[in-house]
């Protein structure tokens, strides 16, 4: 007795000898949809590691300057505050329905970069760097490189990293 194709008695065919799960599956996932959105939180914490480093010693004033000067001279003033504007505008475009400041944030992000470099390479004499001065320009530069990325991203000037294949390890022995 014979079984034709599609009859309740007959084996159900395999596509083209493959296996199930066998194949790569190459399914979207929103990992690069999400990353414009992950370096916008790197920018709001990149601020916020600049705005409490200030609080460290930035600059200190050397013994050369007379016996009553001593300990810290200051702040890294006008880079800080805009670092911080920078990541606020940022913060505000991570709420739901609000409207993305990339640009902004980018251009403004940028110029507390440069800020933090200029106050660093441009001190005054007997004003020495401080310990704290170092992680606050490298997250500024860090924040600046982040809010551009997002930018390009948002361009299509680059794109997301295409998501690897993944296979099933057991499908080919089933």
């Amino acid at each position: 007795m014979t079984y034709s194709p599609g009859s309740p008695g007959y084996p159900p065919t395999q596509p083209g000898g493959s296996y199930p799960g066998a194949t790569p599956s190459f399914a979207k996932t929103d990992d690069a949809a999400k990353l414009p959105v992950y370096l916008t939180v790197a920018v709001v914490g990149l601020g916020l590691a600049v705005y409490l480093l200030n609080f460290g010693p930035t600059f200190t004033i050397g013994a050369e300057l007379g016996p009553s000067a001593g300990g810290r001279a200051g702040d890294a003033g006008t880079a800080v505050l805009v670092a911080v504007l920078a990541a606020l505008l940022a913060g505000l475009s991570l709420v739901p329905k609000a409207k993305s400041y990339a640009g902004m944030v980018a251009v403004i992000a940028v110029l507390g970069g440069l800020l933090a470099v200029t106050e660093t390479i441009n001190l005054p004499a007997g004003v020495s760097i401080g310990w704290a001065m170092w992680p606050l320009v490298a997250c500024s530069v860090l924040q600046a490189i982040a809010a551009v990325v997002v930018v390009l991203l948002d361009a299509g000037v680059i794109t997301a990293p295409t998501p690897r294949p993944k296979y099933d390890p057991y499908a080919q022995y089933g």
